[in-house]
C-alpha cells in the first residue's frame, strides 16, 4: 500500500509538472520560434529560427529538444545548433552548453566542471536574486586548443513590466545580471564582460534580451517575433 501511494504521488507530481511546464513555448512540440537579432544600433543583423523537434518527461520533469537555424539579415543560413529546455514544476532551465553553435561541438567540446543549466524559478517577485551559474569548457579542433570560462552571476529580477512584441504582449519579469567570458587561446586570454537584460514571462518563456558593454554601451539585442505552437 505505501509504494502504491507513492506511485500515485509521483505520477501526480508529474502531471502539475507537465501542466505547468507545456505552457513554455520550448516545451510544446511542434512548435517554431523567430527571433529578430539586432545590433547596438538596433540594426537588423539577422535571425534565428527554431523548431521544437522533441518533447519527453523525465522523472517529474519535462525536456525538450530543440533545433535552431542562424541566418543574416538576407536570409543566409550561417549556422546551426542544438539546445535543450527542462521543466520541473518548481523552475525552468536552459541547457548552456548544447546551445552553442555546432561549429564548437564538432571540435569536441567537453565540459570541464560547472553546472550546465541556468535556472528561473517559477515563482518570481521583484528584488528577488536568482541562481548563479559557472561553467568551464574545452575544445579541440586538429591540434589548437581552446578553453572558455562563463560566468553568469548577480542575477536579479529588477521589475515587472508588459512587453510588446510583433508576436504579442506579456507581463515579464526584467531579469538584470552580469556575464564574463574569458577565452584562452594559443596563451592568449580574451575577456568579454557585459550586462545581460532578459524579459522573462513566467510559464511562458524569454520574450526580449538586450547585451550592454562594461562601459555601458548597447551591444545587441533580440525580440521574439514569431510564434506558432
Amino acid at each position: 500500500m505505501k509504494k502504491l501511494l507513492t506511485l500515485l504521488l509521483a505520477c501526480s507530481l508529474a502531471t502539475v509538472a507537465s501542466a505547468q511546464c507545456n505552457a513554455f513555448y520550448y516545451l510544446t512540440k511542434n512548435t517554431k520560434v523567430e527571433i529578430s537579432i539586432y545590433d547596438g544600433a538596433g540594426a537588423l543583423t539577422g535571425k534565428q529560427n527554431v523548431a521544437v523537434t522533441d518533447v519527453k518527461n523525465n522523472g517529474k520533469a519535462v525536456v525538450s529538444t530543440v533545433h535552431s537555424v542562424f541566418t543574416d539579415k538576407n536570409g543566409k543560413e550561417i549556422t546551426t545548433s542544438d539546445g535543450k529546455f527542462s521543466c520541473d514544476g518548481d523552475q525552468f532551465a536552459i541547457d548552456m552548453v548544447s546551445n552553442l553553435p555546432s561549429q564548437l561541438k564538432n571540435a569536441k567540446l567537453t565540459l570541464k566542471s560547472g553546472q550546465s543549466e541556468l535556472n528561473y524559478p517559477s515563482k518570481l517577485s521583484v528584488g528577488q536574486h536568482l541562481p548563479d551559474n559557472s561553467l568551464e569548457m574545452e575544445t579541440e579542433s586538429g591540434n589548437m586548443k581552446m578553453n572558455l570560462s562563463y560566468k553568469v552571476y548577480a542575477r536579479k529580477v529588477e521589475l515587472k513590466e508588459n512587453v510588446k512584441t510583433p508576436a504579442g504582449a506579456w507581463d515579464c519579469y526584467k531579469i538584470v545580471s552580469k556575464s564574463d567570458v574569458k577565452i584562452t587561446m594559443m596563451g592568449k586570454v580574451v575577456p568579454m564582460n557585459m550586462t545581460m537584460v532578459e524579459w522573462f514571462a513566467p510559464n511562458f518563456g524569454i520574450v526580449k534580451t538586450e547585451s550592454i558593454s562594461a562601459d555601458g554601451k548597447g551591444m545587441g539585442s533580440t525580440v521574439l517575433t514569431a510564434l506558432k505552437k
